[in-house]
């Protein structure tokens, strides 16, 4: 039997909401994922605690304002708020990994 196909997600695929990473501390953007989801099972962190952060809602509690020690913001809001060409890094070096990721599959096969 051939193996099963792996998704790797993009940032484009439909019904997923890219989400950015951000410290705390600076502000600084730190990457992007296709969605919550994504960055919970690459960073072993409840995908639910970052869209709250994301959407608002951990904000009431001052220790709260983070998921897993760091900021979340949805792409669409960073790019209203962040420099266009910080949010470009960020989305090339994920298009590199997904790049790096498919031809290692391609290669395995």
């Amino acid at each position: 039997l051939p193996p099963p196909l792996l998704h790797i997600p993009l940032l484009s695929d439909p019904g997923q909401r890219p989400i950015v990473q951000i410290n705390p501390k600076t502000d600084d953007l730190l990457a992007v994922f296709p969605s919550a989801q994504q960055a919970g099972l690459k960073l072993d962190l409840p995908c639910t605690n970052i869209n709250q952060v994301c959407l608002g809602y951990r904000k009431k509690i001052q220790a709260r304002r983070t998921a897993g020690g760091h900021k979340w913001m949805y792409l669409e809001d960073a790019e209203k708020i962040y420099d266009e060409e910080e949010i470009e890094v960020l989305k090339d070096n994920y298009n590199k990994i997904v790049k790096k990721q498919l031809r290692q599959l391609y290669e395995s096969l």
